[in-house]
């Protein structure tokens, strides 16, 4: 049986000015090429429309140390969601807590899901789950592959380019590794792996996202207070490291805004950067860190109508930023979530922009939000998750 969204409440939305998509060219970082691994087929089409009724679909990751799944809730016009049956396991395991970004993601197309399952604690229970999504938003297991390192906590698509980053531990380096997306499954790139810039006991490795035109990753390390970039070369395989210091004091999650700049969250100062790639795969900051007054900002969704949301995991609350056209940053107000003392561990935006997903681990739940005019939300409902360890969120 279907449970309906505990909570309701009526909303008028006004329309927002959609966006221009850009992105950047080809990457300068990296040195000589390695031999190129034969590149993934083409990008599929976009996926069927959603059966009448049904303006998206929601995932959610169990994050079960017994074996991690995924929910799936049908999302409805007005932003309500409907539980669509029993959770789909991903034939890995979860942690049973709070991880980085990005550890469900959805390909920009619909037709692909990827959910991290983080383990516990062992290279052999470290794995990346791929899941083919059907017309209906139901999901069918492709794969579930060893992720290549220790503790994987967060995965980026771009095309047929997958990146899952491994956070390692305080005495394992972390790494991001590269797959191809292909119809039967993730394939491990050739030579597709890159160890990252490494301290003993301080590395806290949080987020991998790659730009849209798949030419630079981009990796957040909250303990050393760094962004680093990686040029992706033919085959996919990756350039050498460029390491940025954070504008802050604790860079937490990344996102590329819908004009191609970077957005990254400094979770010390509770604020937002942007920047811009320079020589070399190096960042060029076009706003310096930007407070939104609450604690631990740490995850970011990019709102596709030129704005932005930050969950604040100690203040309970919902940060909204605009991306202007000149480079800089709007900050628009905050929304507290509606549980008490409610733990925002990660958030999603709707593919039209109209809605805002936010998982409140506190309260196991999913909160929605109607997206306004300037980013401002107004709550629209509840709705209870089948896990107590709810992590990750992606939407369509």
């Amino acid at each position: 049986m279907r449970r309906f969204a505990h909570r309701i409440l009526p909303v008028a939305l006004s329309a927002a000015t959609l966006a221009g998509v850009g992105a950047f060219g080809v990457s300068s970082s990296g040195g000589a090429a390695a031999a190129p691994t034969p590149p993934g087929p083409p990008a599929a089409p976009p996926a069927p429309p959603a059966p009448p009724g049904t303006a998206g679909y929601v995932y959610v990751s169990t994050n079960s140390p017994a074996g991690n799944a995924v929910q799936v809730f049908e999302r409805q016009a007005n932003g309500t969601l409907a539980d669509d049956g029993a959770p789909v396991p991903t034939g890995g395991i979860g942690s049973g807590s709070a991880g980085g970004q990005g550890s469900v993601t959805l390909s920009s197309d619909g037709r692909t899901l990827l959910v991290v399952n983080e383990g516990t604690g062992s290279v052999t229970t470290s794995s990346v789950s791929d899941f083919a999504v059907g017309p209906n938003g139901g999901l069918t297991l492709r794969n579930t592959v060893p992720s290549g390192g220790l503790n994987p906590i967060s995965v980026a698509i771009s095309g047929n380019l997958v990146e899952v980053l491994n956070a390692g531990s305080a005495t394992v380096p972390g790494s991001v590794v590269g797959f191809s997306a292909l119809p039967q499954g993730l394939a491990a790139i050739t030579a597709g792996s890159r160890s990252l810039p490494f301290v003993a006991s301080q590395n806290s490795l949080e987020d991998v996202t790659v730009n849209q035109g798949g030419s630079e990753v981009v990796v957040t390390d909250k303990g050393l207070n760094t962004v680093d970039t990686l040029g992706v070369r033919p085959g996919g395989t990756l350039g050498t490291v460029a390491t940025t210091p954070g504008n802050s004091t604790g860079a937490y999650a990344s996102v590329f805004a819908e004009d191609g700049q970077l957005l990254v969250v400094d979770a010390g100062q509770s604020a937002v950067s942007s920047y811009v790639f320079g020589p070399g795969g190096s960042l060029d900051a076009t706003q310096a860190p930007l407070p939104d007054s609450q604690s631990a900002a740490c995850w970011i969704a990019n709102g596709h109508r030129n704005d932005a949301f930050v969950a604040n995991a100690a203040s309970g609350s919902v940060s909204s930023y605009l991306v202007l056209g000149d480079g800089t940053l709007a900050f628009v107000g905050n929304t507290s979530l509606p549980g008490t003392g409610a733990k925002p561990l990660d958030d999603a935006v709707s593919s039209d922009g109209s809605h805002l997903f936010v998982v409140d681990e506190a309260n196991h739940q999913v909160d929605t939000f109607a997206v306004g005019n300037s980013g401002r939300l107004a709550l629209v409902g509840e709705t209870t998750t089948a896990s107590t360890t709810p992590l990750g969120i992606a939407a369509s």
